[in-house]
């Protein structure tokens, strides 16, 4: 996104990052899709050691909350996929390979958009997978991970 699209769409990352700590109280389960969000910003901005807490918290949460068979699934799937982006040390080849059977399982799910609390996939997971990866190759094109 372009500084010019940023100030059209009227949206602003850092005001956003600000907010993650509000959003993230959220009991009702919308508090996952914020917080993946800003794992990925995070990545973005070259944060790693912040990225991987946001991505910890989510596990610890997934641990607990979600089970595998259950409607969240894919969003279980998602989370631990992204774990494995620290465990490849933040480049995106490894990561892609770390993660792919993860991503492989995400995907034999349909994408249930609001259709519960807990698995409100505004963006699909593909879509937020590919810019996570286009972040961590972002990192590594000026010199990060």
């Amino acid at each position: 996104m372009t500084e010019a699209e940023r100030k059209k769409s009227g949206f602003r990352p850092t005001k956003f990052l600000n907010e993650v700590p509000d959003f993230s109280k959220d009991k009702r389960g919308m508090n996952i899709p914020v917080l993946i969000i800003h794992a990925i910003f995070l990545l973005y901005l070259k944060r790693y050691d912040e990225a991987y807490d946001r991505m910890l918290a989510l596990d610890k949460y997934a641990d607990r909350n979600l089970k595998e068979g259950d409607d969240a699934f894919r969003s279980f799937c998602f989370i631990k996929a992204l774990l494995q982006i620290q465990k490849a040390d933040f480049q995106r080849k490894e990561s892609e390979e770390k993660a792919a059977d993860w991503i492989r399982r995400m995907s034999t799910q349909p994408v249930m958009l609001a259709d519960a609390p807990h698995e409100v996939e505004n963006i699909p997971y593909e879509h937020l997978w590919g810019m996570a990866m286009e972040a961590l190759e972002r990192g590594e094109k000026m010199g990060g991970g």
